[in-house]
């Protein structure tokens, strides 16, 4: 009985490592994920002001454009 009782401990042992180290690998991914996520909307952000730079600077020079004539 106790030999049984140490093979079944041994397994439930085993599964709690195995599901230890799957919630680190999730944690892990999870972290990458955000990491991505925050580099993506910084880009975005940046190209946004970028777009808006060269707007406001194609709506500049049409207005000296536009006086010159």
């Amino acid at each position: 009985m106790k030999a049984h009782c140490d093979i079944l401990s041994d397994k439930l042992e085993h599964e709690r490592l195995a599901f230890e180290s799957e919630i680190k690998a999730i944690r892990r991914d999870t972290e990458q994920f955000c990491q991505v996520e925050r580099i993506h909307k910084e880009a975005l952000l940046k190209y946004d002001k970028k777009m808006k730079e060269n707007s406001y600077s194609r709506n500049e020079n049409r207005t000296d454009t536009e006086g010159n004539k």
